[in-house]
């Protein structure tokens, strides 16, 4: 299922991540900054295109272009819930971020 802007906020909030929300009057421009385990990520949504950006320990920026936004899990990665990113229905990126319960970890 693509998700918006608005329902990447709602899965930030029931999922407590940490986001800064900046736009301009005009809306023509919205930036939403967030955290992710330790990195660091930033997507800013304009009329016609939409660009993730994340943040290297040593201060470069990655840009990556993509045109839809999806939430799924155990897809590469076994984690419970991912957002993948796509350009031309393909998927470029995929952030985790809700990790499965190990066996292993205490109650």
């Amino acid at each position: 299922m693509i998700i918006d802007k608005e329902d990447i906020i709602k899965l930030f909030d029931k999922h407590n991540i940490n986001y800064i929300l900046r736009c301009d009057d005009t809306l023509f421009w919205r930036v939403v900054d967030f955290n992710i385990f330790s990195d660091s990520f930033s997507i800013i949504w304009y009329k016609n295109l939409i660009t993730l950006k994340t943040y290297t320990e040593n201060g470069n920026i990655i840009e990556i272009k993509f045109h839809n936004m999806t939430i799924n899990g155990n897809f590469p990665n076994k984690f419970k819930t991912n957002i993948n990113f796509l350009f031309n229905n393909e998927t470029i990126c995929v952030i985790p971020f809700e990790k499965i319960r190990s066996e292993n970890e205490n109650c």
